[in-house]
């Protein structure tokens, strides 16, 4: 609960009379407890094996579950609705199995199903033939900042040296400040921000070359 004047309050029990009142917590403390959760997920992080995992044909079933949560999370930017089977769907989903400039990957946490990721060549901004683009990147909640995407994000880039195009819907502020986080650490800031419009929507494009950071 916040005060009038923005502090933080935190209840207390009045043993006396049974009373509830509630007394201001510090700006520091609030801070020193933020800091001691981050040390505690980053240590966690550091113990947990992150793998990226190509998804196989007799997989896709899946990866289909997978991506209806993905679709779910994103309908809030795009305003997709399901259909009237109550699936959102993917119209490229068995291209990712007769392309081969398409490569579907699982992300796994210690083993567990933790997300997935869609590279394909199909750009936006990016003229270059070979490109690579982030197709579509998913994490569940549960594996949310606490460096997992980082790291399944790496391993991506790792795997396809070269151009890349990382694109980010206009409204989707999460999105916009992971990449450009992740894809500006690890080029040390060689990246270039353009605007991106795809068929749906408009947003920005990161677009880097790893080829010369390898």
């Amino acid at each position: 609960m916040v005060g009038k004047r923005g502090n933080i309050l935190k209840e207390s029990t009045n043993r006396g009379n049974g009373w509830r009142k509630l007394r201001p917590v510090g700006q520091s403390h609030v801070l020193r407890l933020v800091r001691q959760w981050l040390a505690a997920q980053k240590h966690k992080v550091a113990k947990m094996k992150v793998e990226l995992i190509e998804v196989k044909e007799s997989e896709k079933s899946v990866l289909r579950q997978l991506m209806e949560l993905y679709a779910y999370d994103f309908s809030q930017f795009d305003g997709a609705d399901v259909n009237e089977h109550g699936w959102y769907g993917y119209t490229y989903f068995d291209f990712y199995w007769t392309e081969d400039s398409r490569h579907p990957f699982f992300i796994r946490v210690d083993g567990k199903l933790a997300g997935f990721v869609l590279v394909n060549e199909y750009c936006y901004v990016a003229k270059e033939k070979g490109t690579k683009s982030i197709a579509e990147f998913f994490v569940m909640r549960k594996y949310r900042r606490i460096g997992v995407g980082r790291a399944a994000a790496v391993q991506v880039f790792e795997r396809f040296p070269g151009k890349w195009e990382v694109i980010q819907h206009g409204e989707n502020e999460p999105s916009k400040v992971f990449w450009e986080e992740v894809i500006g650490a690890y080029t040390q800031g060689d990246y270039r921000r353009e605007k991106a419009v795809t068929e749906d929507w408009e947003g920005q494009a990161l677009l880097f070359d790893n080829s010369i950071h390898i």
